[in-house]
Protein backbone atom coordinates (compact mmCIF):
# COMPACT_ATOMS: atom_id res chain seq x y z
CA UNK A 1 0.00 0.00 0.00
CA UNK A 2 1.14 3.64 -0.84
CA UNK A 3 1.98 6.15 1.22
CA UNK A 4 -1.35 8.92 1.32
CA UNK A 5 1.40 11.65 1.58
CA UNK A 6 4.92 11.82 0.37
CA UNK A 7 7.63 12.09 3.43
CA UNK A 8 8.78 15.30 4.31
CA UNK A 9 12.16 15.84 3.73
CA UNK A 10 14.46 18.14 5.07
CA UNK A 11 14.81 21.55 2.90
CA UNK A 12 18.98 21.40 2.79
CA UNK A 13 18.92 17.75 1.32
CA UNK A 14 18.69 18.41 -2.58
CA UNK A 15 22.17 21.12 -2.06
CA UNK A 16 23.65 18.18 0.05
CA UNK A 17 23.05 15.62 -2.64
CA UNK A 18 23.90 17.78 -5.38
CA UNK A 19 27.27 17.76 -3.24
CA UNK A 20 28.19 14.23 -3.01
CA UNK A 21 26.90 13.57 -6.60
CA UNK A 22 29.40 16.15 -7.82
CA UNK A 23 32.11 13.61 -6.72
CA UNK A 24 31.29 10.47 -7.19
CA UNK A 25 29.01 9.29 -4.78
CA UNK A 26 25.05 8.50 -5.77
CA UNK A 27 22.15 8.45 -3.63
CA UNK A 28 18.91 6.83 -2.61
CA UNK A 29 16.42 8.94 -0.59
CA UNK A 30 14.99 6.36 2.59
CA UNK A 31 11.69 7.06 3.27
CA UNK A 32 11.32 5.09 6.61
CA UNK A 33 10.85 7.17 9.95
CA UNK A 34 13.55 4.46 11.68
CA UNK A 35 16.10 4.63 8.84
CA UNK A 36 18.72 7.51 8.27
CA UNK A 37 17.66 9.79 5.39
CA UNK A 38 19.98 8.90 2.89
CA UNK A 39 22.31 6.11 1.55
CA UNK A 40 25.36 6.90 -0.38
CA UNK A 41 27.19 4.60 -2.72
CA UNK A 42 30.61 5.86 -4.04
CA UNK A 43 30.66 4.93 -7.93
CA UNK A 44 34.38 4.77 -7.80
CA UNK A 45 34.72 1.95 -4.62
CA UNK A 46 31.25 0.87 -4.22
CA UNK A 47 31.78 1.97 -0.66
CA UNK A 48 28.60 2.76 1.33
CA UNK A 49 27.62 5.31 4.09
CA UNK A 50 24.37 6.35 5.23
CA UNK A 51 23.34 10.07 6.52
CA UNK A 52 21.01 11.36 8.90
CA UNK A 53 20.25 15.27 7.03
CA UNK A 54 18.88 17.69 9.41
CA UNK A 55 17.97 21.84 8.64
CA UNK A 56 17.71 24.18 10.77
CA UNK A 57 14.17 25.40 9.52
CA UNK A 58 12.53 21.91 10.29
CA UNK A 59 13.79 19.50 12.99
CA UNK A 60 12.12 16.00 13.56
CA UNK A 61 11.40 14.32 16.90
CA UNK A 62 13.03 11.29 16.80
CA UNK A 63 12.36 8.17 18.40
CA UNK A 64 14.45 6.66 20.25
CA UNK A 65 14.96 3.41 18.78
CA UNK A 66 16.39 5.80 15.60
CA UNK A 67 18.31 7.76 18.24
CA UNK A 68 19.86 4.51 19.56
CA UNK A 69 20.49 3.33 15.92
CA UNK A 70 22.43 6.86 14.87
CA UNK A 71 24.56 6.49 17.85
CA UNK A 72 25.31 2.38 17.59
CA UNK A 73 25.77 2.45 13.64
CA UNK A 74 27.90 6.00 14.22
CA UNK A 75 25.93 7.62 11.33
CA UNK A 76 26.79 11.64 11.24
CA UNK A 77 23.86 13.94 11.28
CA UNK A 78 24.55 16.49 8.68
CA UNK A 79 23.23 20.17 7.95
CA UNK A 80 25.31 21.46 5.24
CA UNK A 81 27.20 19.99 1.57
CA UNK A 82 30.39 20.53 3.56
CA UNK A 83 29.20 18.62 6.56
CA UNK A 84 28.24 15.71 4.24
CA UNK A 85 31.89 15.96 1.91
CA UNK A 86 33.39 15.59 5.46
CA UNK A 87 31.56 12.74 6.69
CA UNK A 88 32.23 10.93 3.68
CA UNK A 89 36.03 11.55 3.81
CA UNK A 90 35.95 13.90 0.84
CA UNK A 91 37.66 16.89 2.91
CA UNK A 92 39.28 16.78 5.92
Amino acid sequence: MRPKYAPRRDITEPGIVDALNAIGWDCVRLSSEDLPDLLCRHRGSGRLELLEVESGHYKRKRKKSQLDMLAAWNIPIVKTPEQALRAVGAIA
